[in-house]
């Protein structure tokens, strides 16, 4: 009975990782920033590392019907998967970031405190958090940065 409880074990853990080397190998090749074509619009989903290289879920979606290419109001999504959501509106006129406005975000685990949304200039936005698991603390978040026709975000 033993020696099948320890052999079960054992499969389990050789087949853990064994995923998690596909999961790292497959994560490897995604970008660091998600680019969002605002001649497009519409509602834009990307895949990319952090830092840590942690998988991120980008979503980036046009609120305001398109009146001329990079005009309109943006809502900006990050999803760090099993842990936090948080995002914010941008207002774009000519090419520029007008306003960084209703920020939000939901602890999936742990919690979140000190959020702050700053836009530091016409192309640059920053949402920073501190975000808690148990006794760990990471100062973290995003940004949003206008360059042209694209809109990228990119992970602290």
């Amino acid at each position: 009975m033993r020696k099948r409880f320890v052999g079960m074990i054992m499969v389990l853990v050789l087949c853990t990782m064994q995923v998690m080397s596909v999961m790292a190998s497959n994560s490897s090749s995604l970008p660091t920033e998600a680019v969002y074509d605002l001649e497009k619009g519409g509602t834009q989903t990307f895949e990319i590392l952090d830092k840590n290289n942690n998988i991120i879920e980008v979503t980036i979606e046009e609120l305001i019907g398109k009146n001329r290419v990079s005009n309109g109001s943006y809502k900006v999504t990050y999803n760090s998967i099993g842990c936090w959501t948080a995002g914010f509106v941008v207002d774009i006129s000519n090419n520029k970031i007008m306003k960084a406005h209703s920020p939000f975000h939901v602890a999936l685990t742990g919690f979140i405190r000190n959020a702050g949304l700053a836009r530091e200039s016409y192309s640059k936005v920053i949402y920073r958090f501190n975000y808690s698991v148990g006794v760990v603390t990471l100062i973290t978040g995003f940004q949003a940065v206008i360059s042209g026709t694209t809109l990228k975000a990119i992970a602290l």
